[in-house]
């Protein structure tokens, strides 16, 4: 079987990459976690952009991979995920950068090995032989060409993973402000602090239901990521406006466990969030990764002209049941009988956003006929003060 340009260039969205780092450091950061691998059990996922040079070091000091297993990381049908327990399930995502830089780097150490394994993956060469349609080689040799090895000494301490994208060719990449920005609202971080009212209740929630949220110390050149919540919505149009609540909302299964649970934000309901406010539109997560984009949630409303109403509000839902799993590209979940309950509940929830909405339309109706009532009754007062309308006299 060839080796398809599917492998190579996998995602709609190119940010999609990080996403799939991040996920695959968090999933090792957990096994450091059980393994207490480091003494103070601190771990951390750095990024750096380097936009002059066109370069992405992401690294994570979790387990690294052995001298004796690197191998299988060129071994795109390998991967040791367990299905429904990490965060990634395919192995796959870790040559997702191949569609977009010149060189794939992995740099690896494991504690009690004094080595450093570097490999080298040549994605110009890799294109070139996909491309070239005289060459019928199969995947196993196509990577065979591209792929080389690099041994260093290293301290028998360490213990870490980056991955390196050479020449970055996509400059969407490299815009270190978008990519902050994009990651709080999809990595698996913590609130923020400028939230943290809300952040407090969210919390509390999740101690009185027994329910959990991973969250990882993720920086991007030096700055750590939170999630991008805050509590004033910009809106240069309505006016800015305050977020002064959240509201929350679950379903069970027949198990009475926890299908999901989310919480939606609480405002004046202006209009829909400007998108150039970092938080807008209902998310939905799993394991505390974005699953889609902020559209996503637009499915769960039954009539086109409703759907609108998913970015009136800023929110999250976190799936728990670890049999709805994210597909391929993690931009929604695997069919099957599951999905299609899910979808029935959360689209039953979701009505009551389309009747918040509706509610505050018809207040800022009344409010606005009552304003032009007033304006109107304060005009014929001004004019018959001054004479200039005057009630009409019978003779």
């Amino acid at each position: 079987m060839l080796l398809s340009r599917s492998l190579v260039s996998m995602y709609e969205d190119s940010r999609c990459i990080y996403r799939e780092y991040v996920q695959n450091a968090a999933d090792q950061i957990d096994i450091a976690c059980e393994q207490h691998l480091d003494p103070s059990n601190y771990y951390d996922i750095q990024i750096w952009i380097d936009e002059e040079n066109r370069r992405i070091e992401i690294e994570d000091t979790a387990t690294g991979v052995s001298k004796e297993r690197v191998n299988l990381l060129r071994d795109v049908a390998c991967s040791t995920k367990h299905r429904g327990k990490q965060k990634g399930f395919r192995g796959i995502g870790r040559l997702g950068g191949l569609g977009y830089c010149s060189n794939l780097i992995f740099i690896t150490s494991f504690k009690g090995e004094d080595v450093q394994t570097i490999m080298r993956w040549d994605a110009d060469r890799m294109n070139q032989l996909i491309d070239d349609e005289m060459d019928d080689s199969e995947a196993g040799a196509v990577i065979d060409q591209c792929v080389s090895y690099e041994y260093k000494h290293e301290d028998s301490e360490k213990h870490y993973f980056r991955v390196v994208m050479e020449h970055v060719t996509d400059d969407k990449l490299l815009q270190v402000d978008a990519i902050s920005q994009y990651l709080s609202m999809v990595a698996p971080v913590d609130y923020p602090t400028a939230f943290s009212k809300f952040g407090h209740q969210i919390k509390q929630y999740m101690r009185d239901n027994n329910l959990s949220l991973d969250t990882y110390n993720l920086f991007v050149n030096g700055d750590q990521i939170y999630k991008g919540y805050t509590t004033r919505i910009v809106d240069a149009k309505n006016g800015d406006y305050d977020v002064t609540d959240i509201q929350f909302f679950s379903q069970k299964d027949s198990n009475e466990k926890f299908l999901y649970w989310g919480w939606y934000s609480v405002s004046e309901l202006r209009g829909q969030i400007p998108a150039y406010n970092i938080p807008y539109g209902m998310r939905l997560r799993c394991k505390n990764i974005q699953i889609g984009d902020e559209t996503t949630c637009r499915r769960f409303f039954n009539a086109d002209g409703d759907r609108r109403f998913a970015q009136y509000f800023y929110g999250e839902v976190n799936v728990v049941n670890p049999d709805l799993q994210p597909d391929g590209r993690r931009d929604y979940f695997r069919e099957g009988d599951l999905r299609r309950h899910f979808e029935k509940l959360l689209t039953t929830d979701f009505q009551i956003l389309k009747v918040l909405c509706n509610e505050a339309s018809d207040i800022r109706g009344t409010v606005k006929k009552f304003t032009t009532a007033v304006n109107g009754q304060e005009t014929i007062q001004k004019k018959t003060h001054n004479g200039i309308c005057q009630p009409s006299r019978k003779g």
